[in-house]
């Protein structure tokens, strides 16, 4: 028994590795992308494109240039999401928290909670923390001055000189290192909120599916209620089936590619919906429904990079979909269906028949240096490689190229690459001088004494809304961002190759105010001058003419408007007008 103790605790140092690393990518995905955002970490050694599905982890970047907009999701259903001109840095991922730093841009919170979950948001100023469900934008300009409102629920925010509790209906400025904040009622409603809020209703009001989901998954209800249906089938109960994004020819694990994260491949789906189908559950053909994806057992549900059968040979490599109670051979512990083969296994003789294998366009291959290189160009073979004799089970054991861990193999224009500033952070300092700080009697400047209590100075004044987030600018970003994004030296619109010159806008004239018929004025004794609210005598007097209201986006302060009757020009007036002359109306 003394013996087997060493070979027991070296098997455990071994698989906790891969265990955590699993548990690790399955914790965060990018569930929204509009634009281009940008990510960077050690396997891809710079800036490259991001990719909706793609699992995040401790030590990746994040950057969301101009007209971009970025969404990530935690397992639990927590969402945070980013405006343009944002960074972000994932500094800590564990089972039941997260730490993010904001170095500069803007961040929408929605925590949902749970017991022992801990959100915190690191600024440059300031450290944000929450214990319970909240919500809650956080803004850091670039003279690193914060600002947090807070929405629904409360936040601790901590800066070097103390510590204070912020409610919900409550917003906090902290100016850089003075030793004191502004504690104001929350701003007027912007675009930027208004957006979050749209979005947060069709993410957490919709719940069909969570009938048919086990308790674990219904965080994603919204991904199965917008893009397919539910159907029964006799054999497997409740199936799901896509019916958006699913071109002729269609299979599981097709459209998207495989990238090399930490010690193993992961499946990175391109369809909107393809989190939770290709890294939970399994894949059956079911007559003329076609493929469906079966959802994992109620208290068995796992996090997999990917649950496919693989099959490969010096020319190619091939996968396909794993069927309900296949065996998922895979680097970690996955479940009870799983084997870790990561222990020196060899399958020897052993050789898995997989179902979905003989289904007709079942599985997907590529040629061997493709897959290496990170291209995902479908491979035609004659015979079912599943089929070969000579066939190798298991994934390619490969040195792969930095490519490979890319999820979208495509260049970035240079305007679209971050600041310099922002390229110059390194994550590892930051987590030595940012800590994450579970205990709320803790100080995360200080993580050995207790907080202190931070000066705060009350306004009772609703704070102003920034002048870079005003709605007018807001508006047209938002409608620029549904336009074409032309990259430099193409015309991509029209295809035409000519060069593209960015020009600047035209800045609107307001149109002169065209002649209006006026009419005799009616005489009045006494009425009202509702502009000041008092009665006086009216007299008989022309008015002036009625001036072109304002643009549409310039509302009135006053209200409504009264329409004023005008007195008809004398002979005199009309002959100056016909001799060039200006009228004492138009004058006026």
């Amino acid at each position: 028994m003394k013996r087997l103790r060493p070979l027991m605790f070296a098997l455990v140092m071994f698989l906790l590795p891969s265990v955590v690393a699993a548990a690790d990518l399955g914790m965060l995905r990018v569930s929204l992308l509009e634009g281009e955002v940008l990510f960077s970490n050690e396997d891809t050694g710079d800036w490259v494109p991001a990719s909706v599905n793609m699992p995040l982890r401790e030590g990746d970047r994040l950057w969301v240039p101009e007209r971009g907009r970025l969404e990530i999701m935690s397992h639990d259903g927590s969402s945070l999401r980013l405006d343009e001109r944002s960074s972000l840095e994932v500094l800590t991922v564990q089972q039941n928290s997260v730490q993010f730093y904001l170095n500069e841009g803007y961040i929408y919170m929605n925590f949902t909670g749970g017991s022992g979950s801990v959100v915190q948001l690191d600024t440059p100023a300031t450290s944000v923390r929450t214990y319970e469900r909240s919500t809650f934008i956080v803004e850091v300009q670039s003279d690193a001055d914060t600002r947090i409102a807070v929405f629904k629920g409360s936040v601790y925010a901590e800066s070097r000189s103390g510590r204070t509790r912020v409610a919900g209906g409550k917003a906090l400025r902290v100016e850089g290192d003075n030793t004191y904040a502004n504690l104001t009622p929350l701003p007027p409603v912007d675009a930027w909120e208004r957006w979050n809020r749209d979005r947060d209703s069709k993410v957490y009001d919709r719940r069909y599916s969570s009938r048919y989901l086990p308790e674990e998954l219904e965080s994603y209800s919204f991904d199965f209620d917008d893009n397919g249906k539910w159907i029964f089938s006799s054999e497997y109960g409740y199936v799901w089936t896509p019916t958006a994004h699913v071109p002729a020819g269609w299979a599981p694990y097709r459209n998207g590619r495989w990238i090399r994260a930490g010690s193993d491949y992961v499946w990175v789906g391109y369809e909107p919906w393809g989190w939770v189908p290709y890294h939970y559950g399994r894949w059956a053909s079911i007559g003329s429904y076609g493929w469906c994806w079966v959802p994992p057992a109620r208290g068995s549900v796992l996090w997999g990079p990917g649950y496919v059968g693989w099959v490969h040979e010096s020319s190619y490599v091939a996968w396909v979909p794993l069927a309900p109670g296949e065996v998922y051979y895979g680097y970690g512990d996955y479940g009870p269906n799983s084997i870790n083969i990561g222990i020196s296994f060899n399958f020897g003789n052993v050789r898995p028949r997989y179902r979905n294998a003989f289904v007709r366009n079942g599985y997907t291959a590529v040629h061997h240096d493709n897959f290496i290189r990170g291209r995902h160009v479908d491979l035609q073979i004659r015979d079912n490689p599943f089929s070969r004799e000579h066939a190798i089970f298991g994934r390619p054991q490969v040195s792969p190229e930095r490519m490979v861990s890319r999820p979208v193999v495509r260049e970035t224009a240079p305007f679209r690459q971050p600041p310099q500033p922002i390229r110059d952070v390194r994550v590892k300092e930051l987590k030595s001088v940012r800590p994450f700080v579970r205990e709320q009697n803790r100080s995360v400047f200080k993580p050995e004494i207790a907080p202190k209590t931070m000066p705060v100075k009350i306004i009772k004044e609703k704070a102003t809304l920034d002048p870079l987030r005003s709605e007018d600018l807001i508006r047209s970003r938002a409608i620029r961002s549904r336009e074409t994004i032309q990259r430099p030296g193409t015309d991509e619109i029209k295809g035409s190759g000519k060069p593209f010159i960015r020009q600047q806008p035209q800045v609107k004239q307001r149109p002169s105010a065209p002649l209006i018929e006026r009419k005799a004025p009616v005489e009045k004794q006494s009425g009202v001058d509702e502009t000041k609210g008092s009665v006086k005598p009216v007299t008989k007097q022309p008015a002036p003419v009625r001036q072109l209201p304002a643009p549409a986006d310039r509302k009135s302060s006053v209200g409504k408007q009264i329409e004023q009757k005008t007195e008809k020009p004398s002979p005199q007036d009309s002959e100056k007008r016909e001799k060039g002359g200006s009228s004492p109306e138009r004058a006026r």
